[in-house]
């Protein structure tokens, strides 16, 4: 993110990144011009390139602050009993899942391994040094690595969704938990996984 557009106040950012979803959420990215944009946030072009490198930029930061309005992702204290979301979440959600699918493969991993590896990294590994200062978690357990590992699979899950055509949502649900909770929360625990029914 720009530094200029890291310090404007937080409402203006969110009422440009608001605007800017009219075209995100709506057009297809490739006929998505900066004139496009800029007439949705009502700003001038000098403006927009103050703010944002280009497109691409202006799309990545779009799509996670979108994600952070309107999804519940994997909260790090969730990683030991899962999260549930209400059709409401889901359905409130699905204007950016859609619009996410439809960016090139580049932009989406950017906007998937920027908005959740660094953020995600530190938290969990805050958490699993905890865990293991208390006996919760194997005593061999590499902070680094797993934190890593978990701060990067969500991008993983969804390269796994488009390579094998996986669209239901219901679905993708099931396989995020069964991963998350399941496979590798077992992983890290040592100790035997619960059936989940899935």
């Amino acid at each position: 993110m720009n530094p200029t557009f890291r310090n404007l106040k937080e409402a203006r950012k969110e009422e440009l990144l608001t605007r800017a979803g009219a075209c995100f959420l709506n057009m297809d990215y490739e006929k998505i011009h900066i004139d496009d944009l800029v007439k949705a946030m009502g700003i001038p072009v000098g403006s927009f390139y103050r703010y944002f490198e280009d497109k691409e930029d202006a799309a990545v930061v779009y799509f996670i602050f979108a994600q952070m309005q309107y999804s519940k992702p994997m909260q790090i204290m969730d990683v030991m009993e899962p999260v549930e979301l209400t059709e409401e979440e889901m359905a409130a959600y699905e204007p950016v899942r859609k619009a996410m699918r439809r960016l090139p493969a580049s932009v989406y991993e950017r906007v998937i391994m920027e908005a959740n590896r660094d953020r995600i990294f530190d938290a969990y590994k805050k958490f699993l040094t905890e865990l293991k200062h208390d006996g919760k978690v194997r005593a061999d357990l590499d902070a680094d690595l797993i934190s890593f590992m978990y701060a990067t699979t969500l991008y993983n899950l969804e390269l796994y969704f488009r390579h094998f055509g996986i669209e239901d949502e219901e679905l993708r649900w099931k396989i995020k938990k069964y991963f998350y909770y399941t496979f590798f929360r077992y992983g890290i625990m040592g100790t035997e996984p619960q059936a989940t029914g899935q």
